[in-house]
């Protein structure tokens, strides 16, 4: 077996699993979840087994493969496999608690889980250099070499900016003109999803009603979106995200250990500069708007000034449809949640409470019941908790290449004023895409600072009337 071979076959191990590991979370029946841990189960083993192998890989791949080895070559098959029923039983003991409105039907199985996670980040800390406490541990899982200590510097850098940027009135439903029908979104969305550079031939576009995701990579990929009747922004914010960000990343990667598997926060820059940076232009209002005419959507009437007006409104009510003032509040609230549990300053009765806590501490609406604050993030259930502290270095790493796409290609937002977006999706493949692990995300917190402030600000700028 060549090396290049062998990096392609630890690539198609870890895609198996986090197909997998996501049917865990989402299977509903007691048929579906048997064989969506029997799957789950293969896949894990397989990875286990591959990285099991004495095998060299390419030099670009060697720090992937060195970090999966450490996070799961190193379990023992008994820890692989009770890792795997305790995740469908945190799944069957939260759908209960969902249907109670309570955490208390799954508070003794969360237990279970979050002993479990503190021995291996005990266990682990010793293979991990710089590891500060044991929260570490789960963040470098996902993102190689990330630390509380880095997530600290940047709250403590953007806390005052989030605090002070201008709130823009009128949240994400308000306007009954931006209600669109299942039909006309479908419609919209495929003429996005051509434009904004995913191939529709080799991905899976699924719709739902619950939380928008993107899995898998290569020929594999699989998006999920949202159907939103009162507000189909919402859809072209998911599929910004979804597709033209995760679809499309994951579509071009290099097929190697160092392609797919990167880090969690350089997979998450390019969908939050497409979600966060990109939409509150009044060149992407422009856009849309063309987009629509073309699609033949449009049935309100809507001018590009009232679609910049709307998608530079503020959006706060939840983690999914937070602005760029209150994502990164949201981020930081369940990263301090988790790191609490994780470190012991908590425990898994303490969750209600602990969401509450963080919710007055950064000044987020107060949830109604467990089922919209504890429960709501299928991420603390399946194995993900780590996964939350990603999205915020990624939030600055995505200012950062906001920033320098506009620098290097200004004549971007003159081929969005025409209706192209093939000048972001071609810098993004070039610049992102195609390097793979050789893409390090700059986490410096600056360029989000700025945006914050100038596009949170009152005056919605010139008229963008012909």
């Amino acid at each position: 077996m060549s090396k290049l071979e062998y990096s392609r076959g630890v690539a198609a191990a870890v895609n198996r699993l986090e197909g997998a590991e996501f049917v865990v979370a989402t299977a509903r029946g007691s048929w579906e979840k048997l064989m969506a841990a029997g799957r789950y189960t293969a896949a894990l083993f397989g990875l286990h087994r591959k990285l099991g192998e004495d095998e060299d890989v390419p030099a670009a791949d060697n720090p992937r493969l060195s970090h999966l080895r450490v996070h799961y070559g190193s379990m023992s098959s008994f820890a692989l496999l009770r890792q795997t029923l305790l995740l469908r039983n945190m799944m069957d003991a939260r759908n209960s608690a969902v249907a109670a409105q309570s955490f208390t039907p799954m508070q003794e199985t969360f237990d279970l889980w979050l002993k479990q996670a503190r021995r291996e980040c005990r266990r682990l800390s010793a293979f991990l250099p710089g590891i500060n406490e044991p929260y570490d541990v789960l963040l470098d899982r996902h993102t190689p070499g990330l630390r509380f200590t880095q997530i600290a510097r940047i709250e403590a850098a953007i806390l005052p900016a989030c605090r002070t940027a201008a709130r823009i009135p009128g949240g994400s439903f308000a306007d009954p003109r931006f209600a669109m029908t299942h039909t006309d979104q479908m419609k919209l969305a495929k003429l996005l999803l051509d434009k904004t550079g995913v191939d529709r031939q080799r991905a899976q576009i699924a719709w739902n009603t619950g939380a928008p995701f993107c899995r898998g990579h290569g020929d594999g990929v699989k998006i999920v979106m949202r159907d939103r009747y009162v507000d189909f922004t919402t859809m072209v914010l998911d599929l910004l995200h979804e597709a033209a960000g995760h679809g499309a990343y994951r579509q071009n990667t290099p097929v190697t250990c160092g392609g797919i598997v990167p880090g969690a926060a350089a997979d998450e820059t390019p969908a939050l500069m497409l979600e966060h940076f990109l939409p509150v232009k009044k060149e992407f209002a422009v856009f849309l708007l063309k987009a629509m005419e073309e699609a033949g959507v449009n049935k309100s009437g809507l001018t590009a000034d009232d679609m910049h007006r709307h998608l530079r409104k503020g959006r706060d009510n939840s983690r999914l449809d937070a602005d760029l003032r209150t994502y990164p509040l949201y981020t930081l609230h369940r990263i301090h949640v988790v790191r609490d549990l994780v470190n012991g300053t908590a425990e898994a009765k303490d969750l209600p409470k602990l969401w509450q806590k963080y919710e007055a501490q950064l000044g987020l609406p107060s949830s109604s019941n467990d089922e919209t604050a504890c429960l709501q993030d299928l991420q603390m259930f399946t194995g993900y908790a780590g996964y939350f502290g990603n999205y915020l270095p990624a939030l600055m790493a995505a200012g950062n290449v906001f920033e320098a796409m506009i620098t290097q290609k200004p004549e971007i937002y003159a081929q969005l004023l025409q209706g192209d977006f093939s000048g972001v999706a071609r810098w993004l493949k070039d610049t992102i895409h195609l390097r793979g692990a050789a893409f390090t995300p700059d986490t410096r917190p600056d360029a989000f600072i700025r945006h914050i402030h100038s596009h949170t600000r009152t005056s919605p700028g010139p008229s963008l009337r012909p």
